[in-house]
């Protein structure tokens, strides 16, 4: 963030952290000091630490040792697929939460699962490309994800890997540090094996975590159903762009704002129309600080997206809308960041009245402040170090939609030339189609530009 003091409470939660149900509500377990992780293979959960009887690390090749023996252990699947439990409706998995824990072998090995530093995923799929990754990655196969974990990593069989992140403790600036961090410093021989070691040192072992799961056969199969059904649900599309931010630089715009633009084009060209739109801003220069809402529609962007193709709209007037629309959504931005945003405002006031018991203010009433939002989106930050080279930069990640009529939209600039989307929407819905929405908005870029250099 160059000379800019930012919060990193945020990393904290970053080890050691897991959501717990709750029947009214969840809460946060941390526990940041421990020094175990957790790892999941064909249906069996271990758990190994991360440190020697000397207090050194295990290095690269003993945790390689580690997971072939795991692998080997579990030849035999476990069907039972406890994960599940963690991927359905939250009110029904706190009270199978609350009937598990019950049973000190679950307790036990529930409490070594939430508190391990991170849980590591053995998937035995072989994803051929970033769409395959990705869906492996944000909803698993329904069982092989521990959901309520913050931090999940995703080994493939074929060496490709990801994240699986719960989001509520923390938000995507803290999560792309890391994942930079680690993409950027991993190192491999030239036939891409590990570097050797001279350690031959004995380590111990995972351990295998048992359970006890005699009666919950019923709610392991209604899990497994509802989490089935819903992955089959989820339309997800992740697209290279034509060009990057090589290009909207020239033409002398925030490469942000361009794409903001592009996403309020092609969702008009699919729909229409225009909707409430979402767009994450940090807000990590105030203690504790989250995020809080740049909303990127105008009544310039709206004048633009009805204007670029209808021919009876003078040319430059289309491209003064949009410069006009680039330029209040970057205005915006910067207001949010630094803390002169609307929405996190009126939720601390909203959350103020039902704290004091007092009815709501009137404002709250109106109309506008239910709407949904059917775009939701949001830019995966790169570059956060000096050690950054674009050769070794992940391709994002995305989301889902935050509702059943809406789209998950989010995107990342790799490089001078290259820009990654990552599109969800729910099958079941009306009106959605995740790639028509990709292919509408990639278009919309060769107008924007086309306009911007007109």
């Amino acid at each position: 963030m160059g000379l800019v003091p930012v919060c990193n409470q945020g990393y904290e939660m970053c080890f050691g952290t897991c959501r717990i149900p709750g029947e009214v509500e969840d809460h946060i377990k941390s526990r940041p000091t421990t020094k175990h992780i957790t790892i999941f293979c064909n249906g069996h959960y271990y758990t190994a630490d991360l440190e020697t009887e000397d207090g050194s690390l295990v290095t690269a090749r003993e945790w390689l040792k580690r997971l072939q023996q795991i692998r080997k252990a579990s030849a035999e699947a476990d069907e039972r697929g406890v994960g599940a439990f963690t991927g359905q409706e939250r009110s029904r998995w706190a009270q199978q939460y609350k009937e598990l824990h019950e049973r000190p072998i679950n307790a036990e090995t529930m409490d070594t699962i939430e508190t391990g530093q991170w849980h590591v995923v053995l998937n035995d799929a072989r994803p051929k490309n970033y769409e395959e990754i990705s869906h492996g990655c944000m909803l698993g196969t329904g069982t092989n994800l521990y959901s309520d974990k913050l931090l999940c990593f995703v080994l493939y069989a074929n060496g490709e890997t990801g994240t699986h992140v719960e989001h509520s403790p923390l938000d995507a600036t803290i999560w792309a540090r890391l994942w930079e961090y680690i993409m950027q410093h991993e190192t491999y021989t030239a036939a891409g094996e590990l570097p050797p070691e001279e350690s031959t040192r004995d380590i111990s072992p995972a351990r295998l975590l048992k359970w006890d799961l005699e009666g919950f056969q019923d709610g392991l199969a209604a899990a497994k159903a509802y989490t089935a059904r819903l992955i089959g649900d989820v339309d997800l599309k992740v697209v290279r762009s034509p060009f990057g931010k090589r290009v909207m630089k020239a033409l002398k715009v925030s490469p942000d704002g361009f794409v903001q633009m592009c996403i309020q084009l092609g969702f008009y060209r699919v729909h229409q129309r225009v909707c409430l739109t979402y767009e994450s801003a940090s807000t990590r220069m105030f203690y504790h600080g989250r995020t809080d809402t740049i909303r990127p529609v105008s009544d310039e962007s709206v004048a633009f997206c009805k204007g670029v193709d209808d021919e009876s709209v003078p040319r430059s007037q289309v491209q003064h809308d949009l410069k006009e629309a680039i330029r209040i959504q970057t205005t915006r931005k910067v207001d949010a960041v630094c803390g002169l945003a609307v929405d996190r405002h009126m939720l601390g006031l909203y959350l103020t009245s039902m704290e004091m018991g007092m009815k709501p203010p009137e404002i709250f009433m109106d109309k506008a402040w239910s709407l949904p939002y059917e775009l939701s989106t949001s830019q995966t930050p790169t570059k956060l170090a000096s050690f950054y080279v674009d050769e070794k930069c992940a391709v994002g990640g995305g989301f889902g939609p935050v509702v059943k009529q809406g789209y998950g939209f989010s995107y990342i600039f790799v490089g001078e030339d290259d820009v990654y989307f990552f599109v969800s929407s729910m099958k079941s819905a009306a009106n959605t189609d995740s790639g028509r929405l990709v292919q509408a908005v990639s278009e919309a870029m060769l107008s924007v530009r086309d306009t911007l250099a007109y």
